[in-house]
């Protein structure tokens, strides 16, 4: 029993980076790369590695797929230079959070201010500027976390939806929730109402709510994101919410490439999802350019629409329709 809880490991032995071996007369330079290109595969002793790869099989192959494809050059999240590279910006944040604080007091305080005060930050701000461009050759996980993507485009793209993401949600200036608890229930809904005025203006089916029911839907809206190219949704999946279009343009195309339809400002597309629960999405949605949608999950809907609301009834023959321009296709 003993020698059956023993794992006899079958890989073949080659070499730690899997890397193919060099001839005995190899030049200084085709040496120098494959010491340099070691530092960016994959590493085992990488902290956390076992959150992506959890084989000693699993890392051999992402090393062999890294390292013999023509995207060598692109730092892999969990290898030997990002690890240190990340604990030296570690060192660095930590001696800007504490030198910038107190130049800026105690200098100030001294009258002491000038611009060579500024000399023992001025070269970290450098290291900085080189993390940024360094970030845009180091790959990332997927959301699932089972896919490393090394290609710089998808890379390049992952950082503008970042960037995006991060000045969409910090772009008010203030704490939406701290200002909204101190106002009634009546001045929050005119406040929705007011932000969503160009919503409400293009979107028609909106048009024949009730005013403090357009209230209580635009509290319940999430707002996304899209750029250019972005799959919203893919055809023959389940979904769970329809989307309303405040800016831009999507396409929806059939599960066989025909194109249905484009839906622009004011527009929306999904609501199939909300009236039939059971059935799949008939259509995959393609943003055309960056888009802001509000999406309304079906959990939502059903809580605020009765099977008799006449809300609920128009979405529903909506649903009908696309269904059958679907099926002439």
């Amino acid at each position: 029993k003993r020698l059956l809880d023993i794992h006899i490991c079958e890989l073949p032995k080659t070499s730690d980076s899997n890397l193919p071996k060099l001839p005995p007369n190899a030049k200084f330079y085709t040496r120098w790369k494959r010491s340099f290109q070691k530092l960016l595969l994959v590493s085992v002793n990488h902290p956390l590695i076992r959150n992506f790869l959890r084989s000693y099989a699993a890392i051999a192959f992402e090393k062999k797929r890294h390292g013999r494809s023509s995207l060598w050059w692109v730092i892999h999240p969990c290898s030997y230079l990002r690890y240190y590279w990340d604990l030296l910006m570690t060192f660095i944040l930590l001696y800007m959070f504490i030198a910038i604080p107190y130049i800026l007091a105690f200098h100030r305080i001294a009258k002491s201010s000038g611009p060579e005060s500024w000399n023992p930050v001025y070269p970290a701000y450098i290291i900085c500027i080189f993390d940024i461009a360094l970030n845009f050759i180091t790959g990332f996980k997927s959301r699932d976390g089972h896919e490393i993507f090394l290609d710089p485009f998808l890379i390049t793209r992952c950082r503008t939806r970042i960037k995006i993401s991060t000045n969409y949600a910090t772009s008010s200036y203030f704490k939406e929730n701290a200002v909204s608890s101190t106002l009634s229930n009546h001045l929050n809904q005119e406040i929705m109402i007011h932000s969503s005025r160009g919503l409400l203006d293009t979107a028609i089916i909106l048009h024949y709510l009730p005013r403090n029911v357009i209230g209580n839907l635009m509290g319940i809206l999430k707002p996304v994101i899209y750029l250019n190219e972005d799959i919203i949704y893919k055809s023959k999946t389940e979904g769970d919410s329809m989307f309303f279009i405040v800016s831009g343009t999507v396409a929806l195309i059939t599960f066989s490439g025909k194109e249905i339809c484009h839906e622009k400002d004011g527009g929306y597309f999904g609501e199939a999802a909300l009236i039939f629960p059971k059935r799949r999405r008939l259509e995959t949605v393609i943003a055309l350019e960056v888009c802001e949608l509000l999406r309304l999950n079906r959990r939502d809907f059903k809580r605020m629409f009765s099977l008799t609301s006449t809300f609920y009834k128009r979405l529903e023959k909506v649903a009908k329709q696309r269904f059958d321009q679907i099926n002439e296709l």
